[in-house]
């Protein structure tokens, strides 16, 4: 149901009017100093180890005549 208090809130919750852009930026700060630093949870040596495994994978199918596209 459209009622004007309610369509007014919701405005300005989102910054539409009067014009704000920070309660939604406000809303991606504390996700982001909620989270992690890190884009992933795994780290340096954790990527390294993909990686050979990964190589090793192409190249085990590379010497049954197989190719694996990285």
């Amino acid at each position: 149901s459209f009622k004007e208090l309610t369509i007014l809130s919701s405005f300005r919750a989102t910054g539409i009017s009067p014009p704000n852009p920070n309660p939604i930026l406000d809303r991606f700060a504390q996700d982001q100093e909620s989270g992690d630093n890190s884009s992933s949870g795994l780290s340096d040596h954790d990527w390294r180890k993909i990686d050979r495994l990964a190589l090793s994978i192409k190249e085990k199918r590379k010497k049954k005549g197989k190719t694996l596209d990285l």
